[in-house]
């Protein structure tokens, strides 16, 4: 019986062994070739060739400097068409850039195409723009001119529309040195858009008081602004327009500042209460002419706090001029403090 047992367990190993053996030389060692029976898949293979065979999509073209303007005119209308004003933030944000990119014969374009045969400052605007598109060199492909369509959702008049139009033209005058006529521009439209009593237009009358403030200070006529100034902030505080109190505010202090007024720019800060929901440029700003003040008033404490505050919170992508105002400011005060 212990013999019959043993002789079990013999074959048993053996068997075991066995198949094992086989188990081991089925697998291909590295370097050796494969059964050419046993059939391979190629996962990586089969991915690349779907990869090649998937045709490739066309990437879109980038919108040209007109297409950026009628996209932003097309926000426009339908920022006054439901009363919000977050939209025209965003449009004005992105102005800056399609200013500078486009030409002025297609800005004679859109004020002949969008701005009503009603409106005052109509000729004058096309006046304005063939001022710009005579002193431009480049003259316009006339094959690629796109024809401009109808604003969407616009069903009646938007004085927003020609108001934002007008700050361009005013923009690109004072960038081309016509200071004279960007003034008289600005002049006009103000007068004629404050017949309107529309919340959305207050930004961009806003954004035209500070182009008018840009321009007297090129002509060295800043002081004759002063009473319109204080006359504006009045009307904005009774409309509650928080964005044409910040702006103003900054535009009376630069222009106290500017003729070393410091006793009268601190009595407007003392008095005036600046909006809590403006924008960070206009804080900021604020900030540093309050750092100014305190720094004439020997509060070195109080202006190297503000002066902080006002370089830490400034854009760091641009404004390089407004930075380099501040840290020569800081170190002075810093100096001062010992």
């Amino acid at each position: 019986g212990s013999s019959l047992r043993r002789n079990t367990r013999v074959v048993l190993l053996d068997s075991h062994f066995t198949s094992v053996t086989c188990a081991v030389f089925a697998c291909t060692m590295p370097g050796e070739k494969k059964d050419a029976a046993t059939p391979v898949k190629d996962d990586k293979g089969d991915k690349a060739s779907k990869i090649k065979s998937t045709p490739k999509a066309e990437e879109p073209k980038p919108l040209t400097p007109s297409q950026r303007l009628k996209a932003n005119l097309d926000g426009i209308v339908k920022a006054t068409e439901t009363h919000s004003l977050g939209p025209i933030l965003r449009v004005l944000r992105r102005t800056n850039n399609i200013r500078k990119t486009l030409p002025s014969s297609e800005l004679l374009r859109f004020v002949e195409k969008y701005v009503s045969q009603d409106s005052a400052v109509k000729r004058l605007l096309v006046e304005s723009a063939q001022t710009l598109e005579s002193d431009s060199q480049s003259a316009s492909d006339n094959k690629n001119i796109e024809e401009l369509g109808d604003l969407t959702g616009a069903t009646r008049q938007h004085p927003e529309v020609e108001a934002y139009l007008s700050n361009i033209i005013i923009n690109k005058l004072v960038e081309a040195s016509h200071v004279s006529a960007a003034s008289k521009l600005a002049d006009k439209v103000l007068a004629y858009y404050s017949k309107f009593n529309r919340r959305t237009l207050d930004m961009f009358t806003s954004q035209t008081i500070s182009f008018l403030s840009l321009a007297h200070q090129k002509l060295g006529t800043l002081t004759s602004i002063r009473h319109f100034l204080l006359k504006a902030h009045r009307s904005a505080c009774l409309q509650h327009n928080e964005f044409g109190q910040a702006t103003i505010i900054n535009l009376l202090l630069h222009n106290y500042l500017n003729d070393n007024l410091y006793d009268q720019a601190a009595k407007l800060v003392e008095k005036v209460n600046f909006p809590e929901h403006a924008s960070v440029n206009q804080y900021v700003r604020y900030l540093y002419f309050c750092g100014r003040i305190q720094c004439v008033q020997l509060e070195y404490t109080e202006s190297y706090s503000n002066l902080n505050q006002a370089y830490r919170k400034a854009p760091q992508n641009t404004g390089v001029g407004f930075r380099t105002a501040v840290t020569k400011l800081s170190i002075i005060v810093q100096l001062l403090m010992g």
